[in-house]
């Protein structure tokens, strides 16, 4: 990897400053134009990314000769060029900013090539993670910022596999990639991912570059952007894998982590099958729950205790134990000390007993009452409780079986079932259409053939619904 060095004319007038990082065959330095004192980041990249590269491509016959070689380096450097292109189109369609200017260089030692890419002193996602004061709506509109721009970049007919917090940046109130990453569509299921645009964010299926890229690559790096946004900036682990899925992040509410553990499900079947689908669930999201510009923080005890009980201990305070050993302090105890703490400390000043009044005895009728009343308060609690979970239903398996124009939906779930169920769906702009069933499956008829439609359940008497409620199906085309 070539050394950076001042190179005309795209940095005349700048200084080099310090490396911001440095990785196989890339590496970024901060810059300052003397005149102005305007700071900028370089990005240089070298092709090959060593010389022992060169050196291995002649050992193992891939080439006869340097030139031959350099010739291959030269196609590569004229590829990334091209994603260069790229990058400069998608800006003019929005959801992407380019780079400042661009230079290509022969390398110093006159086989391969350094292009040298010049980009404005920007705050990324990561440096935003690294702080406090997340909210909920700046996190959501990040969300669906990605997701709009990853959907762009599908239909003009490439995927992004570089997205990493490092990358992406603030544009006032809107998020933008600004950094290579584009492989064509038609490279899906028959090329990897190239080994520079591999990361922490790369789906695990695709980290050794065994396996050719899937269609999840780009859901899976939002999802887990958005996991670490919601997890107080830490990213699951294999410790974190419950089941099929990560361990929900513990800032999230329940819908959100429902699409987020979706999207970065370790599972490529599992995940929303390109970002214009998360970003329809994303959406639906914003629509029910409106916008909160309030700080992500924890969620509130008593709704973690009626999803999973263990989940409220971690966030409980840990305490001594009762036996640990006690703590000399000084004769003045602060009076902030919690009474909890008070009782373990020995004082150096004398203790002065008082006296204890005298106990006085509950009559047999005191006693009585007062049991009754812990047992009436016992009853109406109880009562409450079953009335409050009569009324939900926790839905264990919702799923689609399509057959021409017809598809069949199959329920279970635990709990009482309503009177009816309420079966919502539509495709596409047309307008929605709701039937009504009872048991556990019904099949809808006259669907449109190749569409894929959006199914919602709801309950006819008002009962709440956990768990998958909604799915989609696509319907095969008449010739299928």
């Amino acid at each position: 990897m070539s050394t950076p060095r001042l190179v005309s004319p795209i940095l005349d007038g700048f200084q080099l400053n310090e490396t911001i990082s440095c990785r196989s065959g890339a590496i970024c330095c901060a810059v300052t134009e003397q005149q102005s004192g305007y700071r900028s980041v370089l990005k240089v990249v070298s092709i090959p990314a060593s010389d022992s590269q060169m050196d291995a491509l002649l050992m193992t016959g891939a080439f006869t000769n340097r030139a031959d070689a350099n010739s291959y380096f030269k196609e590569q450097a004229r590829s990334m060029l091209n994603e260069v292109k790229m990058l400069r189109h998608m800006t003019t369609l929005g959801g992407f900013t380019d780079f400042d200017s661009v230079q290509v260089i022969p390398a110093d030692n006159g086989c391969g090539y350094d292009i040298y890419m010049l980009s404005p002193m920007r705050e990324s996602m990561q440096q935003m993670l690294q702080k406090e004061g997340l909210t909920h709506l700046e996190v959501l509109n990040l969300g669906l910022d990605l997701c709009a721009a990853l959907t762009m970049c599908r239909h003009t007919g490439y995927i992004y596999t570089n997205l990493k917090p490092g990358n992406v940046f603030r544009n006032g109130q809107h998020y933008r990639i600004g950094d290579l990453g584009f492989l064509p569509l038609s490279s899906v299921n028959r090329v990897p991912i190239p080994e520079r645009y591999r990361s922490v964010y790369t789906a695990p299926e695709l980290l050794d570059g065994s396996r050719p890229m899937n269609e999840t690559a780009d859901v899976y790096a939002l999802g887990l952007i958005l996991y670490q946004a919601y997890n107080g900036g830490k990213l699951p682990g294999q410790k974190d894998i419950v089941g099929m899925l990560y361990a929900p992040p513990i800032y999230a509410d329940y819908e959100m982590a429902q699409i987020i553990l979706r999207a970065c499900a370790p599972d490529p079947s599992i995940r929303w099958k390109d970002p214009e689908q998360m970003g329809r669930a994303l959406t639906r999201y914003l629509q029910k729950n409106g916008m909160r510009n309030s700080p992500i923080v924890p969620p509130i005890l008593q709704e973690l205790a009626q999803r999973n009980l263990p989940a409220v201990e971690e966030f409980l305070p840990e305490y001594p134990d009762e036996d640990t050993q006690e703590l000399e302090v000084p004769e003045e105890t602060p009076r902030s000390m919690p009474t909890r703490y008070a009782s373990r400390i020995k004082s150096s000043r004398p203790v002065r007993r008082k006296r204890k009044a005298p106990v006085r005895k509950l009559s047999k009728g005191a006693i009585v009452i007062g049991v009754l009343a812990v047992l009436l308060v016992i009853e109406l609690i109880i009562g409450i409780l079953v009335l409050s979970r009569s009324k939900e239903i926790d839905i264990t398996s919702f799923s689609a079986q399509a057959d021409g124009t017809s598809v069949t939906l199959f329920l279970s779930y635990d709990g009482k079932a309503p009177d009816q169920w309420i079966i919502t769906y539509s495709y596409g702009a047309e307008s929605k259409q709701s039937q009504t069933f009872s048991g556990s499956q019904i099949t809808i008829t006259d669907l449109s053939p190749g569409e894929e439609y959006t199914f919602t359940l709801t309950s006819s008497n008002g009962q709440t619904l956990t768990g998958l409620t909604q799915i989609t199906c696509r319907l095969p085309e008449n010739n299928e």
